[in-house]
C-alpha cells in the first residue's frame, strides 16, 4: 500500500509509514492508493473539500407575506382590516430592509393594496355619508 501523506511504498500489513511513521487506520486501508512521488518531484497537496454554506436566508419574511395576504383579505372585507396590515406590512418591510431577508416585495405589494383599499374605505364611508337620506 502507499501512505496517503508522502506516497512512499509500504507493506500491506504495515501499521505505519515506513518513510513519514504516519499511523495506518483500518478505514484508510481501502483507500485510493497515492502514487509514488519521484525523487525531487514536489509533493501536490490534495484540494481541500470546503462546505458550501449559503450566505442568506432563502425564506421569506413572515411579516411581509403577512401584511401581503392580509391585504389581499382586506378586499374581502372591503377594506375595514386594512390599517391593521397596512403597518404588518410595513414593520416587514422594514425588518427586510435591515436583515436583507427576502420577502420585500410581498411587502411593497401589500403596503400598495392596503393603501388603495383604505382610499376607497374611506371615500366609500364619505360618498355614504353625504348620500343619506334624512
Amino acid at each position: 500500500m502507499y501512505c496517503c501523506k508522502c506516497g512512499a511504498q509500504n507493506d500491506d500489513n504495515a501499521r505505519f509509514c515506513s518513510e513519514c511513521g504516519l499511523r495506518f487506520r483500518p478505514e484508510n486501508y481501502d483507500a485510493v492508493p497515492v502514487q509514488p512521488v519521484q525523487p525531487g518531484q514536489p509533493i501536490q497537496p490534495s484540494p481541500a473539500v470546503v462546505p458550501i454554506v449559503p450566505t442568506h436566508s432563502t425564506k421569506n419574511n413572515v411579516m411581509c407575506l403577512v401584511g401581503f395576504y392580509g391585504a389581499l383579505s382586506s378586499i374581502v372585507m372591503m377594506g375595514s382590516t386594512s390599517p391593521v396590515f397596512f403597518i404588518i406590512s410595513l414593520i416587514g418591510l422594514i425588518k427586510c430592509n435591515k436583515t436583507k431577508e427576502p420577502g420585500r416585495g410581498y411587502a411593497i405589494a401589500g403596503i400598495i393594496i392596503t393603501s388603495v383599499m383604505m382610499g376607497t374605505f374611506i371615500v366609500g364611508v364619505i360618498a355614504g355619508l353625504i348620500q343619506r337620506d334624512y
